[in-house]
């Protein structure tokens, strides 16, 4: 439901095509094969390729583009790890 609003939202804001996948593999895989991307706006919490993963991959694809990633979680043991996660991550950049 949120992933739809989201999609619908976007679309009629930007005026442009937007894509929505149930899960990181299946974005990755798009985005791999030559899927034309602008941006991308990924939930940490996904199943079979999480937002950190899928990131990772995106950034080295196409490291002057765009990637917003984001979380809903309030588990704070898995809000923790994804702060430990995105300080590591944010360590490579400099």
């Amino acid at each position: 439901m949120i992933k739809n609003l989201t999609v619908t939202a976007l679309t009629y804001c930007v005026n442009r095509e937007v894509k929505a996948f149930d899960n990181g593999r299946l974005a990755w895989e798009f985005i791999d094969s030559g899927g034309e991307v602008d941006i991308v706006i990924s939930d940490v919490d996904m199943p079979e390729m999480d937002g950190f993963e899928l990131m990772e991959k995106f950034r080295k694809k196409y490291p002057d583009k765009i990637f917003i990633l984001m979380s809903g979680v309030t588990d704070n043991e898995k809000n923790l790890n994804w702060q430990e996660r995105m300080r590591s991550w944010q360590s490579h950049l400099r």
